[in-house]
């Protein structure tokens, strides 16, 4: 019995060891570790920090709650808007297309961005001013028309993306024209649906692949700020002994796509709809410094030289460089540039 008692108390003393070797990044630093040493949690592909404060926004320049908040908000609107983008191609399939605009952005209260807006309203109180700006200019951009690439209404091409024959837009001129993206109507409706219903279930999985790895981001930044370990890469992309990262699920479910035999059309191929996969995960990873961002990184340097006649003052100003809003989409984009001239909320 003793013994039993020794190697129980053992066990005990070790848990609490390894619970007292957990340093994450803390409030402030990076979640890849890149401006830290001897973290035993870094999530390498990851942008932004960890907030500074839990609900306070004065002096900070994030917060956990508002960062939370707003994660959860943009996934609720982007999946809301995929949605939108499928109601649309099947009335178009069917032949009798609708404006999908209640759907998205003015519905009475009800559409994507009317929740969108109504949700981010709710979180002013605990969010700083730097979160509330690159929000704001997120969903400017992913609730602009298609001709702005990195739309969400641009990105539906990436998914509505049949050319093999005479296709119809799934937003004609009379219904708005606004998103990009067509459907097969040259066959007959038993041999062109399966194309569709392809189309349709992809961008469903595309939806819960952002929702996914946005709540892996969620979890991660509430244990690195109240110093826990968090294996991000095993939630997201690779989960060796359950095989539920969300990466994984999704290529789950293309496998399984793949099998029924209906994305026959070329620009959905099991090797397209990966890589679709693997853009929209890489664009979430960059836009997370947009909910979760980093303390000012804004260096003034003053330089005065002295003449007979003057004296000249030069000052250098460093800006942060921040991946574009509306990243969260099926695309790639190139990096902006945002600046900041003061590191505080």
């Amino acid at each position: 019995m003793k013994r039993l008692v020794g190697f129980a108390i053992g066990g005990i003393f070790l848990m609490a060891a390894g619970a007292a070797f957990a340093t994450p990044p803390g409030p402030g630093k990076k979640f890849d570790c890149s401006d830290t040493t001897g973290k035993t949690s870094c999530a390498t592909d990851d942008t932004g920090c960890v907030p500074q404060s839990k609900d306070v926004p004065t002096g900070n320049v994030s917060t956990l709650k508002c960062g939370d908040g707003l994660a959860k908000a943009f996934t609720k609107a982007i999946q809301a808007v995929i949605k939108c983008h499928t109601k649309m191609a099947d009335s178009v399939f069917k032949g009798a297309p609708v404006d999908d605009e209640t759907c998205e952005t003015s519905g009475g209260g009800k559409s994507a961005k009317e929740k969108l807006d109504a949700a981010v309203t709710k979180l002013v109180p605990v969010c700083t001013s730097t979160q509330l700006a690159l929000a704001a200019a997120e969903e400017s951009v992913l609730f602009a028309p298609k001709t702005n690439s990195l739309s969400l209404d641009a990105q539906a091409g990436a998914v509505y993306c049949d050319t093999s024959g005479t296709n119809t837009p799934i937003d004609p001129a009379g219904a708005g024209g606004d998103d990009a993206g067509t459907v097969d109507t040259t066959l007959t409706p038993v041999s062109a649906k399966p194309k569709l219903q392809c189309a349709d279930a992809t961008g469903k999985e595309l939806g819960k692949l952002v929702a996914a790895s946005i709540k892996c981001h969620i979890k991660m930044a509430d244990a690195f700020f109240g110093g826990k370990d968090f294996d991000e890469n095993v939630c997201e992309e690779n989960d060796p002994a359950k095989g539920k990262a969300a990466l994984q699920k999704y290529a789950a479910a293309m496998t399984k796509l793949t099998g029924k035999g209906i994305c026959t059309q070329a620009c959905l191929s099991a090797g397209n709809r990966t890589t679709l996969g693997s853009n929209i995960l890489a664009q979430v990873e960059a836009a997370n410094q947009l909910i979760y961002p980093c303390p000012g990184t804004t260096t003034t340097t003053t330089t005065t030289v002295t003449t007979t006649t003057s004296t000249v003052t030069t000052t250098t100003t460093t800006t942060t460089t921040l991946c574009p809003p509306a990243s969260c989409t099926c695309a790639g984009g190139t990096p902006g540039k945002t600046k900041f001239t003061t590191g505080t909320g």
